[in-house]
């Protein structure tokens, strides 16, 4: 049996390097993927200062008096805006309906500025809601932009990275994500100033329900845990301006369960160390909300049968939603 472990991968030259690195990089996340559906990046290319600029803009907004904050708090069915505490439970997503609430406040964002590889993509934003943009801090709006650009730029390489370890051709996954629904969060977890309530986390346990997630995790701060197959829980940890990625279950699906769609959570405070804010942003990367999934044929054997059925992206990604938000 494979340790089970999250690898740090630098991937700078499948962008730069040669044929033969290329695949060897793909069959590294191949490996990752099959074990344990995470891995963290650096040599992306993204500038540090990129990073650096969006979580000093989101630490400043979420610094601001609640009732400024509740202003962006978009009511009904909208996944954009502020979430504040209570409001999201996300171990929801498991069934666990009596799951309690994650202990954290959010901001969520969708695409700002269709990349050129889905130049429909802000048009099919509609679908979760638009964006609401805070005034202050006043550059929260720029910084954004600047990020998501950065980050769907990396989603981009990572599709044909996957491509590659799939033995697909290169741009299979971009028909399905042109447009894409994709939203990037700010997720802020306040220093605990009372007990949580039994069972309760910074974010529930869940598996993510889309094709796949770029997280940008603080360094040093700990919580993030992922799961094994025995239901051992291991620590998770990012280096400086490394990126934690990870597999959702519509890319579990597409490759028949070859990939991992692996249980994750955030953990309270374990110590008085420990009990220090926190500020993550994840960027979640989903299918056309009106593509179906159905199993990519290089993970079927000949005479199998898939163990999904085919089913259509923005069905399955309503459903999931509604379990997860707590509070309408």
């Amino acid at each position: 049996m494979r340790l089970f472990h999250v690898p740090v991968i630098d991937i700078a030259k499948f962008a730069q390097g040669n044929d033969y690195e290329r695949a060897a990089i793909a069959r590294l996340v191949d490996d990752t993927f099959v074990e344990s559906g995470f891995m963290v990046v650096v040599g992306h290319g993204i500038p540090p200062a990129t990073i650096a600029a969006a979580k000093s803009a989101a630490r400043t907004f979420f610094a601001l008096p609640a009732d400024e904050k509740l202003k962006y708090r978009e009511a009904g069915q909208t996944s954009r805006g502020f979430f504040p505490k209570d409001s999201i439970a996300s171990a929801r997503y498991s069934e666990n309906r009596d799951a309690p609430t994650d202990l954290m406040e959010s901001y969520a964002l969708s695409s700002p500025n269709s990349p050129p590889w889905a130049p429909n993509a802000v048009d099919s934003q509609t679908f979760s809601g638009a964006n609401i943009w805070p005034k202050t801090p006043p550059q929260f709006r720029e910084t954004f932009e600047r990020y998501f650009d950065a980050v769907e730029t990396l989603a981009d390489q990572l599709m044909r990275m996957f491509a590659l370890a799939l033995r697909v051709e290169q741009d299979y996954f971009r028909d399905f994500f042109s447009p894409y629904q994709g939203v990037v969060r700010a997720n802020y977890y306040g220093k605990l100033d009372q007990q949580p309530l039994p069972g309760q986390l910074r974010i529930g346990a869940h598996a993510d329900l889309g094709g796949f997630t770029v997280l940008s995790a603080d360094e040093g701060c700990g919580g993030l845990q992922i799961q094994d197959i025995t239901g051992k829980w291991h620590d998770v940890n990012s280096p400086p301006d490394g990126f934690v990625i990870n597999i959702g279950e519509f890319m579990q699906a597409w490759t028949n369960d070859r990939w991992r769609a692996t249980r994750h959570r955030v953990l309270a405070p374990r110590s008085a160390a420990e009990n220090t804010d926190r500020l993550t942003i994840p960027f979640f990367f989903n299918p056309d909300p009106d593509r179906y999934i159905e199993c990519i044929p290089t993970c079927l054997d000949p005479g199998a049968t898939p163990r999904h059925e085919r089913f259509k992206v923005g069905d399955f990604r309503q459903h999931r939603l509604a379990q997860q938000q707590a509070v309408a």
